[in-house]
C-alpha cells in the first residue's frame, strides 16, 4: 500500500534540483497521458459510447463533455495535439486553445498557445465567434 508519509520523507532528502528536474518528468507524462486518454474517448465516442450527459471516472458532465469536445477538435487540428503531446500545453490551455483553432491556424495556435494563459485564450476564443 502506498504510504505518504514514507514518500514525503523520501523526497524532502533529494536535492532541490532533482525535486525539479522529477516535476517536470511529471508533467510531461500527465500531459502524454492526457492525450492519449482523448484519443481513446474520440474513438469511444465514435462508437457511441460516451454520454456527455453523465459524470464518468469521478468527473462532472461538464468536465466529460469538454473532453469529448477537445477531443473532436484535435483530430483536425494535429500540431495543436503535438504539441499537446509534447507537455507545451496544459490541460486548461488545451482546452482554450481548441476553441481558437482551426485547420488553417493549426501550426500558428500550436506555437503561440504555450505562451499564453488559459485566460488570454478564452479571451481569443470569444472574440472568434
Amino acid at each position: 500500500m502506498f504510504d505518504v508519509g514514507e514518500h514525503l520523507d523520501e523526497l524532502r532528502s533529494w536535492p532541490t534540483d532533482r525535486l525539479e528536474a522529477r516535476r517536470v518528468e511529471l508533467v510531461k507524462v500527465q500531459r502524454e497521458a492526457r492525450i492519449e486518454e482523448l484519443d481513446v474517448l474520440r474513438v469511444l465516442d465514435e462508437r457511441g459510447q460516451v454520454d456527455v450527459t453523465v459524470g464518468r471516472d469521478g468527473e462532472s458532465a461538464r468536465i466529460v463533455r469538454e473532453k469529448v469536445e477537445t477531443a473532436r477538435a484535435l483530430e483536425s487540428l494535429p500540431a495543436v495535439a503535438a504539441a499537446a503531446h509534447a507537455g507545451l500545453l496544459s490541460d486548461e490551455q488545451l482546452v482554450e486553445t481548441v476553441k481558437v483553432a482551426d485547420e488553417e491556424s493549426d501550426v500558428e495556435w500550436a506555437q503561440r498557445a504555450p505562451n499564453m494563459t488559459p485566460a488570454d485564450l478564452a479571451r481569443k476564443a470569444r472574440t472568434k465567434t
